[in-house]
């Protein structure tokens, strides 16, 4: 009955130090913050997403710095605040769906977001860099990497094509017997 006792609390006590030692760990790399962070890069292009489909300039632009921020600045600014908010809300209701890779380490303090858009006519991606200044993190450069046309447009119907052959060599395919009638 001791060595039950015993066994049943070394158990316990080996599951309790895994689970601390996996609360301290993080998954990403060092200087990265955790997905689940509120300030992490992957967060922040989900924000900068989310402030576009309601239309927010201030925040949509508050998500970049640099030159790129001062591009977009000039463009909101030159178009006019509605309109501007306008094109951010049509750029994102024309978007059916999008998906928002893992960050990847591109330098001490910065990273690499790729996203992958599915609008009715094309699949697109665009990588996002973002590096870590004093107001956290910010976007400094899109790159749309490439749009593709799929075979079926969004929404079409889905259809079945015939195999070409038989799926296994050596094996003959029963032969046809053509009826001639009576």
């Amino acid at each position: 009955m001791n060595r039950r006792i015993l066994a049943g609390f070394l158990t316990v006590a080996v599951l309790g130090l895994i689970v601390a030692t996996g609360a301290r760990r993080s998954s990403v790399a060092p200087g990265i913050a955790s997905s689940r962070d509120d300030d992490s890069p992957e967060a922040v292009v989900r924000k900068l997403i989310a402030d576009a489909s309601k239309g927010e300039t201030p925040s949509y632009l508050d998500a970049f710095t640099g030159p790129l921020r001062d591009r977009l600045a000039r463009e909101a600014e030159e178009a006019g605040p509605s309109a501007f908010a306008e094109r951010l809300r049509a750029a994102s209701s024309a978007r059916k769906g999008h998906a928002i890779h893992a960050a990847e380490p591109d330098g001490p303090e910065a990273v690499r977001i790729a996203v992958e858009s599915v609008y009715p006519d094309r699949n697109e991606r665009q990588v996002y860099r973002l590096e870590r200044g004093p107001g956290g993190w910010r976007i400094t450069e899109v790159a749309t990497i490439r749009g593709r046309v799929p075979a079926a447009r969004f929404g079409a119907p889905a259809s079945f094509r015939e195999p070409e052959g038989v799926p296994v060599e050596g094996v003959e395919p029963p032969e046809e017997s053509e009826d001639t009638g009576p």
